[in-house]
């Protein structure tokens, strides 16, 4: 299992997603690129819409939950999910509205990923 986060001004999807979900720390990540992978795969590619399953996953599962934590500081996991939930909300919200409008953007990957 690996861990990629390259934020930059040519992010990869993995890194696109984590930046989403906040899972930055390579130390105790929330997921593994390969979990993240498939996300994107069952979502067909489109970022946005992999991250908010991941969101809604992390606010339905404590074992999740309680890894979604900065340092040593605790979470109230109802308030964490929640709040995760409004998130993955808004971005169906964001996907819904680009696809209405035909304004989204494509990500060249070998996997034609987009956001």
């Amino acid at each position: 299992m690996t861990f990629t986060y390259n934020p930059g001004p040519n992010p990869d999807p993995i890194t696109i997603m984590r930046m989403l979900i906040r899972d930055r720390n390579e130390a105790s990540p929330v997921f593994q690129d390969e979990e993240l992978q498939s996300y994107l795969a069952v979502e067909n590619n489109i970022i946005k819409l992999a991250a908010a399953n991941a969101m809604d996953d992390i606010a339905s599962d404590n074992a999740l939950l309680g890894s979604y934590k900065t340092g040593d500081k605790s979470v109230n996991g109802p308030a964490v999910a929640a709040d995760l939930r409004d998130r993955a909300k808004e971005l169906r919200r964001q996907v819904n509205e680009d696809f209405s409008t035909g304004s989204f953007d494509i990500v060249a990957t070998d996997h034609e990923t987009r956001i």
